[in-house]
This record gives C-alpha cells, structure tokens and sequence, in this order.
C-alpha cells in the first residue's frame, strides 16, 4: 500500500481526537489494523463494538470522509474500488457467508472471470445484494473456510468450480490453474469428487472431472486428429514407436511426415502435471529434438479453450517443414 494510504496513516494513529478532519480521527490503532486487513472496509457491527454510534458514521459518510459500501459496510480508505476490494465487500456484507467457487481462488490469484460474477455460500436472503453480480449459493454438505477474507479452501473451491462454472472450458482452466498452481493435487482433486454426496450438481462435477482423469491417450488423440481434419489439415499417424538412446520403446501421440521429414505433436493432459511424467516427457522429447524431428506439446487444456490457435501454430509449423525440404 501507497506511503499516503490513509490505512497506513491509521494504524500509526493514537486513539485520542486529533484536529484535522482525517477519515481516521478517533479510529484506535487495533481499529485501524482491522481496517487495513479488510482493504479498507469495516462493518457497522465491528464500529460498533469498538464505540462507534450510528449518528457518527452517518455524520463521517455525510461529511465524506467514508464512503457507505452497503447496508452494513462503510468504507475508511477512499481509494478507488477494485476488484479485491468488491470481494471483501460481499465477503463482509453477510454474516455467515463465505467466497466460494472462482471467487474464492481470485484471492489466491486467478484472473477475474469475464462475467464479473462474485460467488458467495449462504443463506438465501431477500435482501438486495451488495453487488449486482453476486451470486449466492447453499450448500448442504459442509467446507472448510479459510479466513481474511472468509472463503473456501482452494480445494474445495475447485470442486465448486466444476459445479458452477458455465461451461465446460471455463471449469477445465480454472481447476488446471489450481492443479499447476500447486494450491491442490490431482489425487487430491479426485478423491474429493469420489466422496461428493449425491445432489443437484454431482453429475455435472464428475462428468466434468472425467474430462481432466489421465484416461486414455486415443480419446484426446482423435479429437485431435478430428480437429485438424476439419481445418483441412493432413491427418496425423497415432501412436507411432520409437526407440530412445536407452532402447525403450516410445510412442508419439501424433506424427506429421511433410516431404520427407517429420514433426512430432505430444499431447499433454493432467497427468503431465505430476513431476516424475513431466520428467519423463522431458527426457523423451529431447531425444526426438537431438535426433532432429521438430515437437509440439500441445495441452489438452488448450485443444479445448483456444483450438483454432493450437491449429493456426500447427499449420505454421508444417509449412515451415515444406519450405525446409
């Protein structure tokens, strides 16, 4: 925070009036703490508790040196509002409510999603949301919460990604963020799906996390192949072997063979996260690079949000093949 952020200025503060009209005067340094640690916010119950009456919030917003968020929120730092601060504001607003879903993994630093949407667990209430885009849900079976601000644990906020997320591609890039992140593992992941309660959204979970299970090559393989059908791209040979410098036998996932010379595309779904495969596709790709075939990995994350870039690379890659022969 800035060296002028009037929270800084705050926790330095005494608890004793001083004369200038600063939006901390009489605000006591664990007041003050408080503040800084809710980015700027506090409650009209936490004022409260510490002294504050009604009639003095009132006078302070009036005068403009707070700023009324919502019902029960007011705003101490009149910096402009940005997007961790809109989160702590549906965090705070409901008593009990917690930021779930990829609302709770953008405090751990996912990119805010296109919609904006804030999502909460809660109960159900008629009053007017905080924010237009906050969207409550309830949820039976319990969840751990981590605090400042309240919110799911990134594992649990992974599985409620894959319940709430609009579509396929957005739930798949948003559990890979959390997965290559290190903020959950795979097999942790899966456990959570194995032991997720019947209920309205289970199918939509593991139908869902089937798409991320290591499963067979030959399932992302032809979609592959189809895909690049469909774009008038030459068809690949599949599962071709190879020999490395070890005499193991090697399969590439796919092969393309442009006057006389070959490009290698591997495709990489989940399991190519865990380390000891990471290695190995390391090992194996060099191998090809030092044998002088041209690869491409190509995630299976990618195929599914942005294909025509992944083909636009791959038509790139075999007219340079062309140009070389």
């Amino acid at each position: 925070m800035a060296a002028t952020s009037p929270l800084q200025t705050g926790v330095a503060a005494s608890s004793t009036v001083r004369p200038d009209d600063s939006p901390m005067r009489n605000i006591s340094p664990v007041l003050a703490h408080l503040i800084e640690q809710q980015h700027g916010l506090i409650t009209i119950r936490q004022l409260a508790r510490a002294g504050f009456r009604g009639d003095c919030v009132t006078r302070r917003v009036i005068h403009g040196d707070w700023a009324r968020m919502t019902s029960s929120i007011v705003r101490v730092s009149l910096l402009p509002m940005d997007r961790p601060t809109e989160l702590w504001v549906a965090s705070l607003h409901y008593e009990g409510a917690y930021l779930a879903g990829s609302s709770a993994l953008e405090i751990e630093g996912l990119p805010q999603p296109k919609d904006g949407a804030i999502h909460l667990v809660g109960a159900r209430s008629g009053r007017v949301s905080p924010l237009p885009q906050c969207v409550m849900h309830t949820q039976s079976h319990p969840t751990d919460v981590r605090l400042k601000p309240d919110r799911a644990a990134p594992l649990s906020a992974v599985v409620q990604v894959l319940r709430w997320a609009r579509t396929d591609r957005q739930a798949a890039f948003q559990a890979v963020w959390a997965l290559q992140r290190g903020l959950i593992d795979f097999d942790q992941l899966q456990e959570a799906v194995i032991r997720l309660p019947p209920g309205p959204g289970s199918a939509a979970v593991r139908r869902r996390m089937s798409l991320l299970i290591p499963g067979t090559h030959s399932v992302h393989e032809l979609d592959f192949a189809r895909g690049c059908r469909a774009r008038g791209l030459p068809e690949p040979v599949r599962q071709r072997e190879r020999l490395d410098s070890e005499g193991r036998r090697r399969y590439t996932d796919a092969e393309f063979n442009v006057a006389g010379r070959t490009l290698v595309v591997e495709i990489d779904g989940l399991q190519h996260l865990d380390r000891a495969v990471r290695m190995d596709d390391d090992w194996r790709g060099n191998e090809l690079v030092i044998q002088g075939t041209p690869v491409l990995r190509v995630s299976t994350l990618a195929l599914r949000v942005e294909p025509d870039r992944v083909y636009a690379q791959l038509q790139r890659a075999l007219e340079q093949l062309r140009r070389a022969a």
